[in-house]
């Protein structure tokens, strides 16, 4: 507001003084320096109208914000945890999103996950003792808490899919477990794959919008003020060691939603299937070369529990599983993204390779898989 008066002065009292200049030209001043000095001052008075213009603009997009965070903070919760280990208790901080008026609130899995303790706390300064429903790692990440239903604002969904390169958004969150936070940016890849050390495939989100640890769990927000994402992770660090900056990423929410519906259905973990795999290794030329595998494509199997689908299929450590009902495992679907389209209880055509190098077929059953 000061801003804006300050550039206002200065522009009146500048257009004064080239109205003086004016005025001096027509009574027969030094036509040439006089015209100089008003082209001059009228290029000043271009860059600060300009500085008027950019100000006015920061003014309504601070208010446009300040907005968005009243609407929206109702809807968003603190999470801090506690655990239990042979070390004492430990706590950690992150963020969730009220997903409906029956007292859920989701989140990710890794911020609640074997928790004894789980607490909320919200914009109106009360806090609240939550219980975990189910959650889905470590697949999608998603976990579904409940609480006390009373007085909850479910926070406003929009699809995902229709997010597009430069869109504006807004990560809110407990950040570094420093109370609310709101930092702003956009989106740099609607559908980014990321690939863990552990095999798994994740699409989310990609966003240079500033994401630090205590915003896991928090909504990425479209620039209506709705969820089209739920903040899971910032990296740091490439693969190979090196530094980066600005990337964070989001699960998008038409594959968030899905998820925390079906876990609460079950009223517990979203039911995955589970062949008895304890280790496997996801091959690609490389690798295979390496470990001198029969096949260049599918998952190394290193460890099998003694007693489980897989073994007592005949399948063992050494074999290479190529395809579970016709999906294929490539380094682009590796293992943990296959087992995503399959159903516990349900049939599945195992293809491998065993570890003679001779390409077998076998139908199993997996079962349901445990936390």
């Amino acid at each position: 507001m000061r801003l804006t008066i300050l550039v206002s002065l200065l522009v009146g009292l500048l257009a004064g003084v080239v109205g003086a200049l004016v005025v001096t030209l027509a009574l027969g001043g030094d036509d040439e320096e006089t015209e100089q000095a008003v082209a001059a001052l009228e290029a000043h008075l271009d860059r600060i109208s300009s500085a008027q213009a950019v100000a006015a603009e920061a003014a309504a997009l601070r208010e446009d914000i300040q907005g968005l965070l009243n609407a929206v903070a109702p809807s968003v919760v603190l999470i801090t945890t506690e655990y239990e280990d042979t070390g004492g208790s430990r706590g950690a901080v992150g963020t969730g999103v009220v997903l409906d008026d029956r007292g859920h609130v989701v989140t990710n899995a890794h911020i609640v996950r074997d928790a004894s303790r789980i607490e909320l706390s919200f914009a109106d300064g009360s806090t609240r003792l939550a219980q975990l429903v189910g959650g889905d790692s470590p697949f999608t990440d998603v976990a579904v808490l409940r609480t006390d239903p009373a007085g909850l604002v479910p926070a406003r969904f929009a699809s995902s899919n229709d997010l597009r390169i430069g869109d504006p958004v807004l990560a809110f969150g407990n950040a570094l477990g420093n109370d609310a936070s709101l930092t702003r940016g956009v989106v740099s890849n609607p559908r980014a794959r990321f690939f863990n050390s552990d095999s798994e495939r994740h699409d989310y989100i990609q966003t240079d919008a500033p994401v630090n640890p205590g915003n896991s769990g928090g909504p990425l927000l479209d620039q209506d003020g709705s969820v089209v994402g739920i903040v899971t992770q910032v990296v740091t660090r490439t693969s190979d060691g090196q530094m980066v900056q600005g990337v964070g990423f989001a699960l998008p929410s038409d594959r968030v939603l899905p998820v925390a519906e079906r876990i609460i259905a079950e009223g517990g973990d979203f039911p995955r299937p589970d062949f008895g795999v304890v280790q496997q290794r996801s091959l690609d030329d490389f690798v295979a070369e390496q470990v001198g595998a029969a096949a260049t494509e599918g998952a190394l199997l290193v460890e099998l529990l003694r007693s489980s689908v897989f073994a007592d299929a005949g399948i063992r450590a050494g074999d290479i599983i190529l395809s579970l009902n016709g999906f294929s495992v490539t380094p682009e679907t590796p293992y943990f993204h296959v087992l995503q389209q399959l159903e516990p209880g349900q049939p599945v055509d195992v293809v491998y390779v065993d570890r003679e190098g001779d390409e077998r077929a076998v139908e199993v059953v997996p079962v349901r898989r445990r936390r």
